[in-house]
């Protein structure tokens, strides 16, 4: 969308303002707000949700719930421990006493694989433990809220770069053309 039809747009608000045909017409006005809001939904979607709540202890019995910090991708030995308390809804931290490049691959698998966990070494004595604690459901709404309003902001500023400002403006009308100039951060 963004490769075609917001460039179609400005280039066509270019070629008729040159033209001296006005841009606030309702047929532009409709099809500009249109192409906006559908490129909103394709590029951002919704605003984060908070992901729903994990079932009492009590409920264990019944058909586990679905993991919400997914799994790794690899299916070494240590990665399929790793996964075991992914799965594990009721587990928030776990504790691996491996060497350092097994501490490392798990690190590098729960970094590549955008697992929500925090990782740290624990020194002990002649031993250094891998903490990994997984984050928890506040943290990941309010970092899943961050990226999705740092896209916002890319894709609004990305808006106001194809186009001239007066053509948005004319187009929107001031309320909108300010809101959109806010969401970009301008």
């Amino acid at each position: 969308m963004r490769g075609f039809w917001m460039p179609f747009l400005s280039g066509l608000a270019r070629a008729l303002a040159s033209r001296s045909v006005p841009l606030n017409t309702t047929s532009y006005q409709q099809l500009t707000q249109e192409l906006i809001k559908r490129w909103d939904e394709q590029v951002l979607g919704s605003y984060p949700a908070a992901p729903s709540p994990r079932p009492p202890r009590s409920d264990r019995s019944r058909s586990p719930s679905p993991p919400r910090f997914g799994e790794v991708s690899c299916s070494c030995k240590d990665c399929k421990h790793l996964n075991r308390f992914l799965r594990d809804n009721y587990r928030n931290v776990a504790r691996y006493n491996v060497d350092q490049d097994r501490r490392q691959h798990l690190e590098e698998s729960i970094k590549d694989d955008k697992i929500p966990c925090t990782c740290a070494t624990e020194e002990q004595e002649s031993a250094q433990i891998l903490v990994i604690k997984k984050k928890s459901k506040d943290v990941i709404l309010q970092e899943r809220i961050h990226e999705w309003e740092k896209q916002q902001k890319t894709l609004y500023a990305s808006l106001n770069e194809e186009f001239e400002p007066e053509h948005l403006k004319t187009i929107l009308g001031d309320e909108e053309f300010a809101r959109i100039r806010s969401l970009a951060g301008m």
